[in-house]
């Protein structure tokens, strides 16, 4: 397939994640890659996990939720413990249902305040990261 082709339908798959997401009153940082055709959402600062949107492999980067045009069905790994899904493009409530759940997850864990807390801790660091011009949040924006 051409790869305009290719981006329209992760660009499509995106926006169907974000309306999605946005209908739940999550809040949603986006960054685009600058050398394939990625792109990132972090939910809740983190708290839902990370989606990544790409047609290539994770090329060192390893996110919870993976959007990956070409295969044809979901799937998981397990990368030292930590649970990776992929979802092919058409999936997205799939993917939905499960960032809620670890969302939810991740608020009865820490509860309300300790779940403030943690964000308040990434916020920081997200200042860091835009000051030194590394990692998601030196370009990451927030979408309204």
């Amino acid at each position: 397939m051409p790869s305009d082709e290719i981006l329209e339908s992760l660009k499509e798959s995106r926006k169907k994640v974000i309306n999605l997401l946005r209908d739940k009153g999550l809040t949603l940082h986006s960054k685009i890659s600058y050398s394939s055709r990625s792109s990132y959402l972090k939910v809740e600062y983190g708290l839902g996990g990370s989606i990544r949107f790409s047609d290539h492999g994770d090329r060192g980067l390893s996110y919870s939720f993976n959007i990956l045009y070409g295969i044809g069905e979901k799937y998981e790994i397990d990368e030292s413990g930590v649970k990776r899904v992929y979802y092919p493009i058409g999936c997205e409530e799939d993917l939905v249902a499960d960032v809620l759940e670890k969302y939810n997850k991740t608020i009865l864990k820490y509860g309300e305040e300790g779940s403030k807390r943690v964000i308040s801790k990434i916020k920081s660091e997200a200042k860091m990261q835009k000051k030194s011009g590394r990692g998601f949040w030196a370009g990451a924006i927030e979408l309204k």
